[in-house]
């Protein structure tokens, strides 16, 4: 039995799994932003909150939804003139197959030398750029940075890289992937668009090989022992990049619960998805095109703020609520970045901000709340009420994270983040209605109401600058391997739970299993994710290790090959 919402009223199951069959249904196609299944998305919210009484609003916003190369542009409705191009050494190359355009490129076109700049490192330990002239050129170079030295860690995105080049005089940049990784072309993402000012393109490794002129292998261990190689090629490269921009309108909902002082809560979800799934999409099966369902990512926040709406409809509270309902999340946090930036209510009186995302999955009791550190006694008041219903709570310490608290935890509004925890169905087209679990929505839903309830008590909760959660020895690196599987962040438990195998991958191949406790990778033992990184920063393609974990009480020992 659940507990009381301060009114004879509960979580109605029916309602939850009404919502997310619809929303998650075929008809709406992965409810892409701007798309017709997200409209549909957006018609039913509204015909939801208005049938509990609400009044609700529309907030419209402009979203760059995709970002595509132009190969060729018609010219006098004859002439197809080449937009999107690179030439060198008497050959073309094919868009999409050996090379595409950076989502930080500048749109027009370079012929000059090629030189080779490393990782593209500038500082005064290591300088690839010392007596390299660049001014006007082509320069290329490694993607990431050095894999065993962190100090030039700020050295590794692609940004920082292109940036360097432009001060250094370059009029363009061609991106490599090292030996030691996967030569996959970086897709396309509109989220990541970005104007470096310069030019920019990733090529294969036959490519840049057929471009440097020599093999990348001895480039790269001449590099790996410390030394620096750039030179200049002695060859002309002839590029050029135009990229079309696609844009959408998308609107957030809004609908506001009246209170009797000048304080409210805000209570949202995002209700977008990643449609049918694509390179670049965000899809972690890039290469498959179907719908992306989204009934846990996210169906399940959206009927769980539904729920809360209709049970608090006929209340008379203290502090406003707000029930918001973002789109453009997946794409980069479009919609509550455009609230915060253009806000229909003052966010200096703003309480709190509870964001739902991924609530319907519960497992074991387990709640996880994130960023309620950065409310002063926020995190203390949840705990009191989740360890009251006998649930597990984890509280991550950090308050920046991929979903719509973020947006209001930087402009200054204590955020609390309610999520049940990853799966192998994320980012898939499995992530369907019959795998969520209702009844531990109803308990979220539940926990909502006696958090409102104890916050309507509150005159204020004041903002605290939250120190965001670090692994052990700084940063996070690029892993030169992947195993393939998706950690449980949330857990509790020793080790690293497998929470989901992503298919083909090494631990696939290894026979690791949903469920299993990874404790020791090559001997080492592994407590938490960050121990689990850095063993496996020290193996590259080609390398096999030992992994064991705990299955069903037991130890068992698993060989992992990570491929060339």
């Amino acid at each position: 039995m659940f507990f009381l919402i301060g009114s004879a009223q509960q979580p109605a199951v029916e309602n939850l799994r009404e919502t997310i069959s619809y929303l998650a249904s075929d008809r709406l196609e992965g409810r892409f932003t701007g798309s017709e299944g997200e409209r549909l998305a957006r018609d039913f919210i509204v015909q939801k909150l208005k049938s509990y009484g609400y009044d609700v609003k529309l907030q419209g916003f402009d979203a760059l939804v995709g970002l595509k190369p132009v190969e060729y542009e018609r010219r006098f409705f004859l002439f197809k003139v080449p937009r999107t191009y690179l030439r060198f050494g008497g050959r073309s190359y094919r868009l999409g197959e050996d090379f595409l355009p950076l989502s930080f490129s500048d749109d027009g076109k370079v012929k000059a030398e090629a030189v080779f700049a490393g990782w593209g490192i500038s500082d005064s330990t290591r300088d690839e750029y010392a007596g390299l002239d660049v001014k006007g050129k082509v320069v290329v170079l490694f993607r990431y940075s050095h894999p065993d030295s962190s100090k030039y860690d700020r050295f590794a995105s692609i940004p920082t890289k292109l940036r360097i080049a432009k001060e250094k005089g370059a009029a363009a940049v061609i991106v490599v992937n090292p030996p030691d990784h996967e030569d996959d072309l970086r897709p396309l993402k509109a989220r990541d668009v970005m104007n470096s000012g310069i030019l920019a393109l990733m090529v294969k490794r036959p490519v840049a090989e057929s471009l440097l002129g020599r093999p990348l292998d001895s480039i790269y261990a001449r590099m790996l022992k410390g030394e620096v190689v750039s030179f200049p090629t002695g060859k002309v490269v002839d590029m050029g990049v135009k990229l079309k921009k696609e844009m959408a309108k998308a609107y957030n909902v809004v609908a506001v619960l009246p209170g009797k002082g000048g304080r409210w809560i805000g209570l949202g979800a995002h209700y977008d998805h990643l449609g049918w799934g694509g390179p670049g999409s965000g899809s972690l099966v890039p290469d498959t095109h179907a719908i992306h369902h989204g009934a846990d990512d996210n169906a399940s926040g959206v009927a769980a703020v539904l729920e809360i709406a209709r049970l608090w409809a006929k209340r008379h509270p203290n502090h406003s609520l707000v029930f918001m309902f973002w789109s453009g999340e997946e794409i980069g946090l479009l919609g509550s970045k455009y609230f915060t930036e253009h806000p229909l209510l003052a966010l200096d009186s703003a309480l709190v901000y509870i964001n739902y995302d991924m609530v319907g999955r519960m497992r074991d009791s387990s709640l996880s709340v994130l960023g309620a550190y950065s409310g002063k006694g926020l995190d203390s008041l949840i705990a009191r009420i989740i360890s009251a219903r006998g649930l597990k709570l984890n509280l991550g310490v950090g308050a920046v994270g991929p979903s719509d608290h973020t947006s209001f935890y930087l402009k200054g509004v204590p955020v609390a983040y309610f999520f049940t925890g990853p799966h192998e169905d994320y980012h898939k087209p499995s992530d369907t209605p019959d795998k969520i679990r209702y009844e531990g929505i109803a308990q979220v839903v539940s926990v909502s109401g006696e958090l409102l309830d104890s916050l309507m008590r509150l005159r204020d909760v004041e903002y605290v600058k939250v120190k965001e959660e670090a692994p052990k020895g700084g940063r996070l690196k690029k892993l030169r391997v992947k195993l393939g599987i998706i950690p449980a962040y949330a857990s509790r438990t020793k080790g690293v739970r497998v929470e989901g195998i992503v298919p083909g991958k090494p631990a696939e191949a290894a026979g690791l299993m949903v469920g299993d406790v990874i404790v020791a990778i090559g001997g080492k033992s592994i407590d938490n994710i960050y121990d689990y990184i850095d063993a496996l920063q020290k193996y590259k393609p080609g390398d096999s290790t030992v992994i064991t974990v705990l299955r069903g009480g037991q130890l068992v020992e698993l060989t992992v090959r990570f491929p060339k």
